[in-house]
Protein backbone atom coordinates (compact mmCIF):
# COMPACT_ATOMS: atom_id res chain seq x y z
CA UNK A 1 0.00 0.00 0.00
CA UNK A 2 2.63 2.99 -1.01
CA UNK A 3 0.03 5.23 -1.92
CA UNK A 4 -1.91 5.17 1.40
CA UNK A 5 -1.37 8.38 3.61
CA UNK A 6 0.52 8.53 6.63
CA UNK A 7 -0.02 9.86 10.09
CA UNK A 8 2.84 11.94 11.13
CA UNK A 9 2.31 13.07 14.69
CA UNK A 10 4.94 15.63 16.20
CA UNK A 11 5.75 17.65 13.15
CA UNK A 12 4.70 20.65 11.62
CA UNK A 13 6.95 21.31 9.15
CA UNK A 14 4.49 21.64 5.72
CA UNK A 15 7.32 20.23 3.21
CA UNK A 16 8.43 17.44 5.47
CA UNK A 17 4.74 16.06 6.40
CA UNK A 18 4.28 16.71 1.86
CA UNK A 19 7.55 15.02 1.36
CA UNK A 20 6.53 11.96 3.66
CA UNK A 21 3.16 10.99 2.52
CA UNK A 22 1.64 12.68 5.43
CA UNK A 23 -2.27 13.34 5.40
CA UNK A 24 -3.15 16.42 6.64
CA UNK A 25 -6.58 18.63 5.58
CA UNK A 26 -5.77 21.00 2.77
CA UNK A 27 -6.39 24.31 4.13
CA UNK A 28 -4.44 26.34 1.16
CA UNK A 29 -6.79 28.67 0.30
CA UNK A 30 -6.41 29.88 3.88
CA UNK A 31 -3.49 31.77 2.35
CA UNK A 32 -5.99 33.53 0.19
CA UNK A 33 -7.85 34.67 2.63
CA UNK A 34 -5.11 36.24 4.72
CA UNK A 35 -3.68 37.65 1.74
CA UNK A 36 -7.15 39.24 1.38
CA UNK A 37 -7.49 40.40 4.54
CA UNK A 38 -6.13 44.05 4.88
CA UNK A 39 -5.90 44.00 9.36
CA UNK A 40 -2.69 44.72 10.58
CA UNK A 41 -2.60 42.00 12.50
CA UNK A 42 -4.30 38.68 12.45
CA UNK A 43 -5.40 36.43 15.55
CA UNK A 44 -5.69 32.43 15.01
CA UNK A 45 -7.10 31.66 18.36
CA UNK A 46 -7.42 27.34 17.85
CA UNK A 47 -7.45 24.93 20.34
CA UNK A 48 -4.60 22.58 21.00
CA UNK A 49 -3.22 20.59 18.53
CA UNK A 50 -5.29 22.37 16.14
CA UNK A 51 -2.84 22.75 13.42
CA UNK A 52 -1.68 26.44 14.18
CA UNK A 53 2.22 25.59 13.59
CA UNK A 54 1.32 24.10 10.38
CA UNK A 55 -0.53 26.34 8.69
CA UNK A 56 2.52 29.14 9.33
CA UNK A 57 4.49 26.59 7.69
CA UNK A 58 2.26 26.18 4.69
CA UNK A 59 2.04 29.83 4.33
CA UNK A 60 5.80 30.26 4.64
CA UNK A 61 6.16 27.39 1.99
CA UNK A 62 4.11 29.18 0.13
CA UNK A 63 5.97 33.15 0.54
CA UNK A 64 9.29 31.14 -1.03
CA UNK A 65 10.48 31.34 -4.48
CA UNK A 66 7.91 29.65 -6.89
CA UNK A 67 10.57 27.33 -8.00
CA UNK A 68 11.48 25.79 -4.52
CA UNK A 69 7.42 25.56 -3.58
CA UNK A 70 5.69 24.30 -6.65
CA UNK A 71 6.27 20.93 -5.95
CA UNK A 72 4.62 21.35 -2.59
CA UNK A 73 1.32 22.73 -3.85
CA UNK A 74 1.03 20.41 -6.62
CA UNK A 75 -2.61 18.49 -6.59
CA UNK A 76 -3.72 20.87 -3.89
CA UNK A 77 -6.42 23.50 -3.68
CA UNK A 78 -3.60 26.27 -3.19
CA UNK A 79 -1.71 25.35 -6.76
CA UNK A 80 -4.37 27.65 -8.52
CA UNK A 81 -3.33 30.54 -6.16
CA UNK A 82 -0.04 30.55 -8.43
CA UNK A 83 -0.56 34.39 -9.63
CA UNK A 84 -1.47 35.26 -6.48
CA UNK A 85 1.94 33.66 -5.32
CA UNK A 86 4.37 35.97 -7.60
CA UNK A 87 1.91 39.16 -6.65
CA UNK A 88 2.70 38.48 -2.85
CA UNK A 89 6.06 37.98 -3.06
CA UNK A 90 6.77 41.06 -4.53
CA UNK A 91 4.88 42.70 -2.01
CA UNK A 92 6.14 40.54 0.94
CA UNK A 93 9.69 41.92 -0.08
CA UNK A 94 8.77 44.93 -0.25
CA UNK A 95 7.36 45.52 3.00
CA UNK A 96 10.66 43.79 3.88
CA UNK A 97 12.93 46.15 2.57
CA UNK A 98 9.99 49.19 4.15
CA UNK A 99 10.56 47.93 7.41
Amino acid sequence: MAGRKKILKGNSDFKYIVGNNGYFVDKTLLIKAFYENDDHVLLMPRPRRFGKTLNLSMIEYFFMSTRKRAPLFEKRQGERLGRLSAASQRRYREGLQGA
